[in-house]
């Protein structure tokens, strides 16, 4: 699994063009309300920037990890008005809630649609909504599914330099 996840980090990397203007911390504030801490990492191009997202959740009820890397496709310039982005996503679930348990891991690929909303120099918010199709495989009794999970998301986003 290792493998996976350093070959779509090394991937997505190399997607980041080497002369990148700036470098941006961000986080999914609709995440934190469902207690899934997370950060990310943003690196900005001309039209084109690269974010990589962790998070996870160490609660009783749901503990989670995730790894979200994405690129994206901005309409004017990075950070300004609408982008498309494209991600592969790689998580780790286990959950018992209302007498149904899962323990799993889940592989899949995303889109989204995203605008940035631009607070001062250095501050932006960006609410996003997209859809994921998701490969689960639970490993207490060995099933393996399909699904299409719904996308939505707040983030917060500062430009360091």
């Amino acid at each position: 699994m290792k493998k996976i996840l350093y070959t779509i980090s090394f991937f997505v990397c190399a997607l980041c063009s080497s002369n990148a203007q700036s470098v941006a911390l961000k986080t999914n504030a609709l995440y934190w309300v469902g207690l899934t801490p997370n950060i990310g990492v943003e690196f900005l191009g001309k039209k084109t920037s690269v974010d990589i997202e962790f998070g996870g959740s160490p609660f009783s009820i749901t503990k989670n990890v995730y790894f979200q890397p994405e690129i994206k496709f901005w309409i004017t310039k990075v950070l300004t008005k609408s982008y498309i982005g494209i991600e592969p996503v790689y998580a780790y679930y286990n959950y018992n809630i209302f007498g149904k348990k899962g323990n799993g891991s889940a592989l899949g690929v995303g889109v989204n649609y995203g605008y940035s909303f631009l607070i001062n120099q250095r501050f932006n918010i960006e609410p996003l909504i997209g859809a994921k199709y998701m490969r689960t495989t639970n490993r207490d009794n060995r099933k393996k599914g399909n699904a299409i999970i719904p996308n939505i998301g707040v983030n917060l986003t500062y430009v360091i330099k």
